[in-house]
């Protein structure tokens, strides 16, 4: 698997763009999931913003020129009363993560609709890299402000600053 690796990270140098890079690597993950975790995970700080920000966001304005096959499932205000149905028809039985969006705020892109596919695919990717990844060696990172709801506030308990934001 190491040559395979090595010809693929060759392979994604010679790309001109991020976007070609992100298509390289999605279709690599359509072919051959094994080596594409391979080389995400063992090379996820080179892969990460390639997979997911900030080159999704540009992969979701273009997500339908750059269309190459169906992922996950698409439901419309004009499934209401179906959606059970439709979920019943998606061929894995054995589902084990669920990542959605609504195509709404992406990235501070706007509402991107259907076009916003992109992020749930690249979530996905980058949270079974990291989950591989960081089993060795995790770091968690809290931003600390005040809790935007005031009602917060009054809990003697809460994990939060009580400030207003400057």
């Amino acid at each position: 698997m190491d040559v395979q690796v090595e010809r693929v990270l060759e392979n994604f140098s010679e790309k001109k763009t991020d976007l070609e890079k992100y298509l390289y690597l999605i279709s690599l993950q359509d072919e051959n999931r094994t080596l594409f975790y391979r080389v995400v995970v063992d090379n996820i700080a080179e892969m990460m913003p390639i997979i997911y920000t900030p080159t999704v966001g540009q992969a979701c304005q273009q997500y339908a020129h750059i269309f190459q096959r169906p992922r996950g499932i698409f439901i419309s205000v004009k499934d209401r009363g179906r959606i059970a149905s439709i979920l019943r028809n998606w061929p894995n039985k054995d589902v084990r993560i669920i990542v959605v969006t609504d195509g709404e705020r992406i990235l501070g892109l706007g509402d991107l609709g259907a076009n916003g596919m992109g992020i749930p695919l690249g979530k996905l990717a980058l949270y079974t890299a990291c989950a591989v990844s960081t089993q060795r060696s995790p770091f968690l990172w809290c931003l600390m402000s005040e809790p935007i709801m005031k009602h917060y506030w009054t809990i003697p308990s809460i994990l939060a600053f009580t400030t207003t934001r400057s």
